[in-house]
């Protein structure tokens, strides 16, 4: 593992911040796309939300960075635990079970005084690719058949993770992307394994309840009936 000490510059309210990224040893190109880019520049933000924000930096890249949610993460920073590792994590293992993900180059935490003005950590992934876009921004708009492939993937892709008994813990929309084939590309990962059937099935119920809920006039009955199915299935089971 190689450390890389960068600044990030060019943000809306003029902030700089001093970011020190892990870089997987085996991956050579990242390593020198960072080299070249000494310094990350901010092209524009993407999206902003109250534990994160997201920027698009220049060289087709992708930042996302954690804000501070409560102290408790200021111990959590210390030991190692920090949020963004967290769903490099689960990127990775979204990945090994099949789902498609974007590649995260590198990730790491904020050095203070820059910690303590409430971002935390971050991480550096390619941009998907400006055909994709958020599924709920265009789901009304997708033709049949790409519509279709889209959900039946987003099926399969729930049922390879609850067959492991983890849980993607914020199932909705709005964090998955597609493009006008229906495509898929799921995007904020972050899921959970539960380790009692019983906590796994409760959280199952609750998941896809919410996802239902946010998908409010935009499912099909038989669209809400196929995700009924799965927590059934697995009832069953």
């Amino acid at each position: 593992m190689t450390i890389k000490t960068l600044r990030v510059t060019g943000f809306p309210d003029g902030e700089s911040v001093t970011a020190v990224f892990s870089v997987d040893d085996n991956k050579p190109a990242v390593s020198e796309w960072l080299k070249a880019h000494p310094t990350l520049q901010i092209d524009r933000m993407l999206a902003r939300t109250g534990s994160s924000d997201v920027y698009a930096l220049k060289g087709d890249m992708i930042l996302k960075m954690m804000r501070v949610r409560h102290w408790s993460e200021h111990l959590k920073y210390y030991i190692g635990r920090y949020r963004a590792l967290e769903e490099v994590n689960s990127n990775q293992q979204m990945a090994a079970a099949g789902l498609k993900v974007p590649k995260i180059l590198a990730h790491g935490k904020a050095l203070t005084p820059s910690h303590f003005s409430g971002i935390s950590s971050y991480y550096l992934m390619q941009h998907v690719g400006s055909e994709y876009q958020e599924a709920a921004d265009v789901w009304l708009t997708l033709e049949t058949h790409a519509r279709d492939q889209f959900y039946q993937q987003l099926i399969a892709d729930v049922k390879k993770l609850a067959d492991q008994q983890c849980i993607y813990s914020d199932l909705r929309l709005a964090n998955v992307m597609t493009n006008s084939n229906g495509d898929l590309i799921w995007i904020d990962t972050r899921i959970k394994h539960y380790a009692r059937r019983k906590t796994f099935l409760a959280k199952l119920k609750h998941v896809i309840g919410s996802f239902k809920q946010n998908s409010e006039g935009l499912l099909t009955d038989k669209e809400i009936q196929q995700f009924d199915e799965i927590l059934l299935n697995f009832v069953e089971s």
